[in-house]
């Protein structure tokens, strides 16, 4: 079984009902199992913060389908609302296509980083292609030093 993080954003008019719908139709779907969710995170540009920053989440669950497959199905239960992208699948790499895993640029965001500790304190990432070393990163140590580069206003909502 594959461990699989995923993020989510949704968008105004109804963002958290959006997620929810979304959640719920990842988690009846065959081959998804034991789906966990981070709560919800509101996020606004700190320099205009009349902007939609989005509602934003972090999901992990378990699954033997493969990267590929697992990429499709992300792809088929997106909706114009909610946009999902894949951060993690187990401690593999992967770019093909329009898919890069791990996701590019996922320590330099508020909105996925403390979504993700929600559900974990380490990720376990490859160190390179085709190897089997990996490399323990620690969400709060990434928080801990954390530059806030897209000036980012960030607070927390409870997603039930």
């Amino acid at each position: 079984m594959e461990l699989v993080y995923i993020s989510l954003r949704a968008f105004k008019p109804a963002p958290k009902e959006a997620l929810h719908q979304v959640l719920d139709n990842l988690a009846e779907l065959e081959n998804i199992i034991e789906v966990e969710v981070s709560n919800f995170y509101e996020s606004m540009p700190l320099d205009d913060p009349s902007k939609d920053g989005g509602l934003h989440s972090v999901c992990r669950f378990r699954t033997p389908l493969d990267i590929g497959s697992v990429s499709t199905l992300i792809k088929d239960i997106q909706t114009p609302a909610v946009k999902l992208e894949l951060l993690f699948f187990s401690s593999e790499i992967y770019n093909k296509e329009d898919v890069v895993v791990p996701r590019p640029g996922w320590k330099n965001t508020l909105n996925v980083l403390l979504p993700l500790l929600d559900l974990t304190s380490y990720v376990f990432l490859p160190t390179g292609e085709g190897t089997n070393h990996v490399e323990v990163i620690g969400i709060r140590e990434l928080l801990m030093h954390f530059k806030n580069q897209n000036r980012e206003m960030v607070r927390v909502l409870q997603h039930a």
